[in-house]
């Protein structure tokens, strides 16, 4: 019970919980990489509408879209963009 760590606050990078899990029922948070049949895509968080979207990595185009349930029961979570940079490129 008490397990408090303290971090100085510009070492990390607080990410929001999104209530959605993938595909293995992992939780789904603000800056996840999501692997899908379509490709490779991030989770964002869209201020003027109030709701998470999930953005392609792969197209060279942006497409935005709402994350729904049937969505993601194809796609699994592979990391984030802060501790995975690389699956940026």
């Amino acid at each position: 019970l008490n397990d408090w760590r303290w971090y100085r606050k510009d070492a990390v990078e607080i990410m929001q919980y999104t209530w959605l899990k993938d595909s293995t029922w992992k939780e789904i948070f603000e800056s996840d990489i999501i692997k899908h049949e379509e490709g490779e895509f991030t989770i964002k968080w869209n201020n003027d509408f109030a709701w998470f979207y999930w953005k392609s990595l792969d197209w060279l185009y942006t497409y935005w879209y709402d994350c729904d349930l049937e969505w993601l029961d194809n796609g699994r979570v592979i990391g984030n963009i802060y501790e995975n940079p690389e699956l940026l490129e």
